[in-house]
């Protein structure tokens, strides 16, 4: 321990607040919460530590001190401060969090929605839902043929396959009025909470009557919807008479790992399974109620009632903070629900912990080879850009951003490339960074990849250079002729990857992944291009078919612009057709 440090624990505030625990290159590894700063932080260095705290203390360096009023106000900081910095040794909420919602939207003419977002719409939300592959494709697919609410994002002008066939109210050609609206959103609202014999009945009648028709794949169409529905029920394997919304913890730890599992229940019936594995390097109270702060504070549907297994001092602060009651139940049947959820937690834990210690051990090695490499001090942060594009149409790069190894995908951008005159990828990927340094220059990252050679990282120092701005360590991804990555370009020379090394599996994980955010960025932009008829100029007798025709035809106006009126002639009338080459 430094003098340095020494001096700051010893005239620690003896108040309430966060601490930040920092490395040797003054990286925030670690932020927590104390009532008395003074006496937590003290404890780190006034006793012995198992392994896992050990980890911890041994990279401690340096402290900060964030003074409040209260507990709860050192709560709410230190979720703020974790999402901020995100510490390597804090849990954080898996990334891709976003947990499961059906939505329905608070528009004028509503629409029921799938999002992994719960602020995404406004409107209804329910959930969350822990089978999401399965909600997402059977659940959605049900509520849309129960609930006749449109699908379109867009309100058209003429009606669609959906109205033909008893699935939208059709608000494009007919006047739907806000009851007709209002008695749909309550049947929705019944349906969640857990009254669907209406919609069993429902279905077995579509089903009988398709089936009297000889329409047998629609009546199996009906039968798989009907069967869709008896699973959420079977899932549901423990109600609760009075319709309680209640939610129940339960976690387990195996050295410095621990598993959680989260148990809700809406409308007395079982509706979501959250199942989460960490690491951990505190006071397990401490670590569960930061967790469950994160939680709830992202959920748009908060329980009246959460039991877990904590001491009771831990409840004070959280009761007040998040809303609701939270208890440690000791007999009938929710104490049986809460020993299930750490049953689960412990199965999981034992499931899980040799693969998660393996995947661990994995991606240290890579990330210190790659260190050695490339004489990086530390590899924190690193961000991989890709660019996109067909025939120089629809031009877009996606970048991804890694903190500590692991992908952050709420640091992810994706950008659109509008300068025409830029037809090659070394011209987009200088165009693309200049944009990058512009909004990032006071916290670059560690390291930047670059999806491609010695061109791609050329491309890169250039555009440092120009922009005048010190550039990180930045290495390039070289393939050979099967497109396969098989080595490094670094410093103008190319390392080559053993195809067998944790290295060469961490790096491709990473191409994958930000070439698979460039191309899908890529395929929505492009497919909305296609119907975007607001490019194409608005000229007295050019309706909206005809410019989606010319659209699905030619892909842009460029391509427009370049067809003869002749061509033109073959979707247009030749006094039409000179009209837009005109405009154009």
């Amino acid at each position: 321990m430094t003098d340095k440090l020494k001096f700051k624990l010893k005239s620690a505030p003896r108040k309430p607040g966060c601490y930040l625990w920092k490395d040797e290159h003054n990286d925030i590894i670690y932020v927590g919460k104390a009532i008395n700063l003074f006496n937590r932080v003290n404890q780190y260095f006034n006793k012995l530590h198992d392994f896992k705290t050990s980890q911890l203390v041994s990279n401690i360096a340096d402290v900060e001190f964030y003074v409040v009023k209260n507990e709860n106000e050192a709560l709410i900081l230190e979720n703020n401060l974790i999402k901020k910095h995100r510490p390597k040794f804090n849990i954080m909420l898996k990334d891709s969090s976003g947990y499961p919602y059906i939505v329905v939207t608070n528009e004028k003419h509503p629409r029921i929605k799938y999002t992994r977002s719960n602020s995404k719409f406004k409107g209804t939300y329910y959930g969350p839902f822990a089978s999401k592959n399965f909600f997402k494709k059977e659940l959605l697919t049900l509520l849309g043929v129960l609930f006749p609410l449109r699908k379109c994002d867009q309100l058209p002008k003429h009606k669609c396959l959906y109205y033909d066939i008893g699935q939208c109210l059709g608000p494009c050609i007919n006047k739907v009025d806000e009851q007709q609206y209002e008695a749909i959103k309550n049947r929705i609202r019944q349906f969640f909470n857990g009254n669907t014999s209406e919609v069993e009945r429902q279905l077995k009648t579509r089903e009988r009557q398709s089936a009297d028709l000889l329409k047998f794949e629609e009546a199996d169409y009906y039968k798989r919807l009907r069967l869709a529905l008896n699973e959420i029920k079977e899932n549901q394997t423990v109600q609760f008479n009075n319709k309680e919304n209640i939610d129940f913890l339960g976690y387990a730890t195996k050295d410095n790992l621990i598993s959680l599992i989260l148990f809700s229940y809406v409308g007395g019936k079982l509706v979501a399974k959250i199942q989460e594995i960490h690491e951990f390097y505190d006071d397990i109270n401490s670590v569960i109620s930061s967790w469950l702060y994160q939680y709830y504070i992202k959920s748009k549907n908060k329980p009246q009632h959460l039991f877990v297994s904590l001491p009771t001092k831990e409840f004070k602060v959280l009761k007040y903070t998040l809303g609701f009651e939270i208890s440690k139940p000791v007999k009938g049947k929710k104490y049986e629900i809460l020993m299930t959820a750490i049953d689960n937690a412990i199965e999981y834990l034992k499931t899980n912990y040799l693969v998660y210690q393996h995947a661990k051990k994995a991606k240290l090695s890579a990330m210190y080879q790659l260190a050695d490499i490339i004489h990086a001090k530390k590899l924190k942060t690193i961000v991989s850009f890709d660019i996109s594009n067909l025939f120089s149409t629809n031009k877009v790069a996606g970048m991804i951003y890694l903190n500590n190894g692991e992908f952050v995908k709420s640091k992810y951008r994706r950008y659109i490339i509008d300068d025409e005159s830029l037809t090659s990828d070394y011209e987009c990927m200088k165009y693309v960074l200049g944009r990058f340094i512009d909004h990032h220059k006071d916290e670059m990252p560690d390291l930047i990849i670059m999806d491609g050679g010695k061109i791609q990282v050329n491309a890169a120092l250039e555009t440092f250079a120009l922009k005048h701005v010190t550039p990180p360590c930045i290495i390039g991804l070289v393939k050979n002729n099967n497109h396969q990555t098989n080595g490094i370009v670094y410093n103008n020379n190319t390392i080559k990857l053993d195809k067998e090394s944790n290295l060469y599996n961490f790096l491709a994980n990473i191409q994958n992944e930000v070439h698979n955010t460039a191309i899908s960025f890529y395929r929505k932009k492009h497919e909305k291009s296609l119907f975007d008829t607001s490019i194409i100029p608005d000229i007295e007798g050019l309706s909206k078919a005809k410019k989606e025709m010319l659209l699905e035809k030619y892909r842009t106006t460029e391509n427009i612009k370049k067809a003869t009126i002749s061509e033109l002639s073959q979707i247009l009338d030749i006094k039409l057709a000179r009209a837009l080459k005109k405009a154009l």
